[in-house]
Formats: C-alpha cells, structure tokens, sequence
C-alpha cells in the first residue's frame, strides 16, 4: 500500500482508537493525501488525527472549511435545496441516497425523502 492510503487508514482508525499510532509523514504526498480524503470523505477525521502534526497545517487558522451548516425548518428543506445553487453555494461532495434530499437524511426525518 502506498503511503498516503496508509496515512489516511490510520487516520480513520484514530476515530475509534484515539491513541493508535500513525505511520511516518516524511513521504506523504499532502495534496494527494488531501485528495484522497475528499473523495472518501474523511477530511474532518484526518485533521483530527493529524493535527498534532505542524506539517498538516501548523495553524488551526489556516484549516479550510469546505461546508455549510444551516438550521431549517424541515417543511423548507427542499425549497432551500433548490435555493442555495441560486444564491452562488453548489454541492461538491458526492451523495450517497437517490433522493431530493439527500444530503440532510441524516438528520432529517425519513419522510423528507
């Protein structure tokens, strides 16, 4: 296994074992790490697991935010899903559920799909 799937594995396991070693980050590839955990979804648990490490980002303030975190009222969900792509926002990360609003299953009720 190369050394950035490596890194990453070891990333996500740190979400259940806090204190699980990481492997050595001399050879990573740091933006195809970053790339990797975008398309899996896991950028928020590398940073966790890496941010004690200064090469990652050195600085809380320079972490990038790539979401939004909106509170709305169920009945507005798919309203302010059509919304949003008017007002300049779009959907960049890869949905997981055939349905209108898929991206707020998680923590909306079942009958919003």
């Amino acid at each position: 296994m190369s050394a950035e799937p490596e890194f990453l594995l070891a990333c996500v396991r740190r979400f259940l074992h806090p204190h699980g070693p990481l492997p050595g980050s001399a050879r990573l590839d740091w933006d195809a790490l970053a790339r990797l955990a975008a398309k899996h979804a896991v950028v928020p648990l590398l940073y966790l697991a890496a941010r004690e490490a200064a090469a990652l980002y050195g600085n809380l303030a320079l972490r990038s935010s790539s979401d939004l975190d909106l509170l709305i009222r169920p009945r507005d969900l798919v309203r302010v899903r059509h919304l949003l792509p008017s007002l300049g926002f779009r959907l960049s990360s890869t949905l997981h559920w055939p349905c209108e609003s898929a991206c707020f299953r998680a923590r909306a009720p079942a009958q919003l799909c």
